[in-house]
């Protein structure tokens, strides 16, 4: 305090510079946290011992390892990260806009979310989307035709239904779905619910979610992206967190390490649902690449 006293009493460039310098020290030892979702795919779910895990939990942990930096993810719902509210533009999750943390991890980048959030480059390709009924399709749900179907929405995700409606509207009737029919589910358990309880005919989701799935079933072909950007980190307009984050994710995805971590999508999380490192990491080539490279 004493200190303080001394910087305030001689020149306003030594108040600064020490502010300055404190700031940097209260950065150092700053806990970044990060949102998870833990959607039970290979992009995040919670292993064995109770912990998260999965292709997004890497890449977080490898650019923080990189950075320097003193990471933790929290768990949250999505909708704290992006929120929708009937046929309104999605806006920023009461979590995000709150700052109880500086990013939610593996979020797809759109023009939409963008309005309210900055991204980091992406480390995960695109998506395609697909209708999904139960296993059977046992209501015979034709997703050519969706007049006066009932149809289900993950909350907060990009696989809407003004994606449907801006881009499928030449191949499917009815594409402009009524606001009466369209069902917003708190996460894709919350859809399969839905599904069960009669209350949805199916639902719209990327195939990030879908794929080695036994409770679902698709019944449409696959779509084309509503959206060409891939995953990214999503953060805080006014957090500094990409400015070491962006860098460092750079450095990675030009290491093998960045191989290494899609090789892991097979090696550690084989056993969830979702996608494979083909589908989900740029320039995947496998083992044989990841020997050669190191």
């Amino acid at each position: 305090m004493h200190l303080i006293t001394e910087y305030h009493a001689s020149s306003a460039d030594h108040e600064t510079k020490f502010e300055g310098h404190l700031e940097l020290e209260l950065e150092d030892d700053k806990v970044w946290l990060f949102h998870v979702g833990l959607f039970g795919i290979t992009k995040q779910y919670i292993n064995d011992v109770g912990e998260p895990a999965g292709f997004d939990i890497d890449i977080l942990n490898a650019v923080c390892r990189i950075a320097g930096k003193n990471c933790k993810t929290v768990y949250d719902v999505t909708t704290n990260c992006v929120h929708s509210v009937g046929k309104e533009p999605p806006r920023g999750g009461f979590g995000m806009m709150a700052g109880w943390y500086e990013g939610c991890i593996g979020w797809r980048v759109t023009t939409e979310r963008k309005l309210f959030f900055d991204f980091s480059d992406e480390y995960e390709k695109s998506i395609t989307q697909v209708f999904v009924s139960l296993p059977g399709n046992p209501g015979n749900f034709d997703y050519r035709d969706l007049t006066g179907k009932k149809i289900g929405f993950v909350d907060g995700f990009s696989s809407s239904e003004q994606c449907v409606a801006d881009n499928y509207a030449d191949t499917i009737i009815g594409a402009d779905i009524p606001p009466e029919n369209v069902v917003r589910c708190p996460g894709i358990d919350g859809c399969i619910q839905a599904l069960r309880n009669n209350e949805i005919d199916a639902f719209f989701i990327s195939t990030a979610v879908t794929g080695g799935r036994t409770d679902v079933e698709v019944v449409s072909e696959l779509l084309p992206s509503c959206w060409p950007g891939g995953c990214a980190l999503m953060a805080r307009k006014d957090s500094r967190v990409l400015e070491w984050f962006q860098p460092a994710l750079r450095k990675l995805m030009s290491s093998p390490e960045y191989e290494e971590i899609c090789q892991n999508i097979i090696d550690e999380h084989g056993d969830q649902p979702g996608r494979g490192p083909d589908e989900m990491c740029f320039k995947f080539r496998g083992n044989d690449n990841i020997k050669g490279g190191q």
